[in-house]
């Protein structure tokens, strides 16, 4: 898939969706080189970069590889960009970004950590007593789980595992007789399960923290392991197509097809290459033929390539090169209240992760789960942890007596597997799992609490932007409700009926079959069926002025914003006079500032210590004033072919929180929120008179909000368990 840059980049008003996510991820490596940033941070910023770039090659360049390979010549995202061109311009970017990261990181373990006693060496540069040390570790703790692979005509080249690091060697060729075509190698993999960093027991005594990567060592003990001498030794590691579809017309158990589909995309094809940048150039090629790539699939790099095993480095009890700590605290209202539902019931409650607690979350499942007054418990559950306190909630509530339902999308990207198993515990349990639908994930964000009072039912639900994830709360920025309004419950249980009561295979070419059947709702906006059409309508009845000389505006907050006709709308709203600030995190397709498209459009980004997540939608104009929150990006597929909910904020209080306090904090941002140009570039601000940064803000206004309150406290504890007990305000 050699090619030359021939095709045209199309002109305005779309931006490719690809290369601006690449441009999303540059901004995570700009954080990893900011000065400001706490110097074992940059460290998890540099993990984060590498992990975002190897899924997209799982998945977006992988996809577009399929497409090009199958003939296909024009992408499908709205800029119709020339495949083969996209296909270049992401491998020069990537590799533009690479030299970055390598620097980045090269100068972090060379030069700064050890100006703070830090080393990752090399095993050349040990002395002998640590060599000894790191001997005896290798015998007790590594060579068993080595198996070294000679390549030859008994023994094949093996197949090379996705994200795997192996040695690869080449012997001398006076151990084999005269040379031939065949190369005499053999292969090492990197045990994935061990660890990556080794403590060495420092010799200096002078307080310093000493690490040798496991390959490192494989490698010094590679000739030990072969018992031959080696001319040649290089580190390689493939990266495969992720990507899958299910089919309508051949799943028939769709819990068995993804279980399937996990192990049969073990073995696609490898899509990338890399190696260390002193491999032989005949090995390199040798190895692209064995897996059948071209040279534009190779990427040399210093290593490491798995930065994930940094993690033992950022666990150093350094406070001082890490974000100042703090903890999430509970809701002033909600601390000082000892019954959650009393405390629903007379306001609704906003809460916003992480600078409050996710763990007040998993207190209405559980007090929901203890409560004689509880008749059933409903959740849908996209992504979760391995010891989410939720999924146990539900099983002793399964346990209790109460009816408990589930929606678990199996097929969450690269949790799959998680989920087929949390599945199968909570069938043990008693609980009633559903899987949603075959080619539509459920990827909204509900729990529904039925409570029996005064004779009658009442509906307690929480909506949310974010997964019920307690690991990634600590790291998400999200928006959820708790709310015992009515019409909003009955809504989210027409939404559980339509996910458990109707066909699972009713959708066909990622249309709706039995659009017909859905029901009407009072509040809330639903995919695949009625957002797009109520989205449209409010961007247009915002452009409405009536005579009004009224201020009208659009204020977007999402992940991404790729789809086409939303962005149309958006241009056409801009060219009649409203007013446009979008927050797009990752991914954007529209391009602002151009005269007749999109002159009064402005777009930022923000990148900082949180992952920004939260989804906000907020409409303003002569007739028209609604908040919405929800789980849906601006994107094709959530719009099209997923189960997303869109929800209203209709208590005042809160949507003047969200609309003054966190949208206009965000959009105060000249820190960290990076301004989209015309032209695809993003800047950063450049007055820093206010210097206001918003995540510092919005701790700032968690830390005056927090309340100390022991029963409270006492009471958490008690929910989370010993194990697992830790302060829950901000220290």
């Amino acid at each position: 898939m050699d090619f030359d840059l021939e095709a045209k980049i199309p002109p305005f008003p779309f931006l490719n969706r690809e290369l601006s996510w690449l441009q999303f991820n540059e901004r995570v490596l700009e954080e990893a080189e900011d000065k400001k940033t706490p110097l074992l941070e940059k460290l998890k910023f540099l993990e984060i970069y590498s992990e975002n770039l190897d899924e997209f090659f799982m998945i977006r360049v992988a996809g577009v590889m399929k497409k090009v390979k199958h003939g296909q010549v024009f992408s499908e995202t709205p800029d119709k960009m020339d495949l083969k061109t996209l296909l270049l311009l992401i491998r020069k970017k990537t590799l533009a970004l690479q030299k970055r990261h390598e620097k980045c990181f090269g100068s972090l373990i060379h030069h700064w950590l050890r100006k703070h006693k830090i080393f990752i060496l090399s095993y050349k540069e040990l002395c002998i007593e640590e060599k000894a040390y790191l001997d005896t570790y290798f015998r007790e703790s590594v060579y068993p789980a080595l198996t070294p692979l000679n390549i030859d005509v008994s023994h094949p080249f093996p197949f090379l595992a996705n994200l795997v690091n192996y040695l690869l060697v080449e012997f001398e060729h006076d151990d084999f007789g005269p040379v031939n075509e065949q190369c005499p190698i053999g292969l090492i993999q990197i045990p994935p399960l061990l660890d990556r960093l080794i403590p060495v027991p420092s010799q200096q005594g002078k307080g310093e923290t000493i690490f040798l990567l496991l390959e490192d060592l494989v490698k010094e003990y590679a000739e030990d392991l072969f018992k031959k001498r080696i001319k040649e030794k290089m580190f390689i590691r493939v990266t495969r197509n992720f990507d899958y579809t299910l089919e309508n017309s051949r799943v028939s158990n769709l819990k068995d097809s993804v279980a399937e589909k996990i192990i049969s995309r073990q073995n696609q094809n490898v899509v990338r290459l890399q190696h260390t940048k002193d491999a032989p150039f005949y090995l390199v090629k040798k190895l692209c033929e064995k897996l059948k790539l071209k040279k534009c699939q190779i990427y040399s790099y210093t290593k490491p390539y798995d930065y994930k095993g940094m993690k033992e480095v950022f666990k150093l009890p350094f406070p001082d090169l890490k974000f100042p700590k703090f903890n999430p605290r509970i809701p002033s209202r909600l601390a000082l209240s000892d019954n959650i539902f009393q405390c629903i019931a007379e306001e609704d409650l906003l809460v916003h992760h992480p600078y409050e607690s996710f763990y007040t979350i998993g207190e209405f499942i559980q007090t929901a789960a203890k409560d004689p007054k509880t008749v059933a418990i409903k959740q849908t559950l996209y992504r979760s942890s391995g010891d989410s306190p939720i999924i146990e909630s539900l099983m002793q509530a399964a346990r209790n007596g109460k009816d408990v339902t589930v929606v678990i999308e199996l097929t969450a990207r690269f949790d799959e597997q998680n989920n087929i198993d949390w599945s199968r515990r909570l069938e043990n349990s008693g609980v009633k799992v559903v899987y949603g639908f075959v080619g539509l994930k459920t990827h909204c964000k509900l729990s529904l609490v039925l409570r029996k009072e005064e004779g009658k039912l009442a509906f307690y639900s929480h909506l949310s932007t974010g997964n019920y994830n307690p690991e990634t709360a600590k790291l998400y920025t999200d928006l959820g409700l708790l709310t015992k309004n009515q019409e909003i419950g009955q809504d989210i249980s027409k939404v559980f009926n339509i996910l458990t009561g109707l066909n699972g295979t009713i959708f066909t070419n990622n249309k709706p079959l039995l659009k017909a059947q859905i029901p009407e709702f009072k509040h809330i906006f639903l995919s695949p069926f009625s957002m797009r059409e109520k989205l449209t309508a409010l961007i247009q009845k915002t452009k409405e002025k009536n005579g009004s000389d009224s201020p009208r505006i659009i204020i977007i907050k999402v992940n991404a914003l790729v789809d086409q006709f939303i962005i149309n709308e958006l241009y056409e709203a801009s060219n009649s006079g409203v007013k446009i600030h979008l927050i797009i995190r990752g991914s954007c397709s529209l391009k602002p500032g151009i005269k007749g498209f999109s002159e009064n459009i402005s777009v930022t980004s923000i990148v900082d210590r949180f992952l920004e997540h939260s989804r906000i939608f907020y409409f303003k104009g002569p007739h028209v004033d609604q908040l919405l929150l929800g789980s849906a990006d601006l994107m094709e597929r959530n719009l099209n072919v997923r189960i997303e909910v869109l929800f209203p904020i209709l208590e005042d209080s809160i949507k003047h929180r969200v609309i003054r306090e966190i949208l206009q904090t965000y959009m105060q941002d000249n820190v960290k929120a990076r301004s989209l140009l015309s032209d695809g570039r993003y800047i950063l601000p450049l007055e820093k008179n206010l210097n206001l940064q918003a995540q510092i803000r919005f701790i700032e206004l968690a830390r005056s909000d927090g309340v100390k309150s022991k029963p409270y406290q006492e009471a958490i504890y008690q929910y989370l368990g010993k194990k697992q007990k830790r302060p829950i305000l901000f220290e």
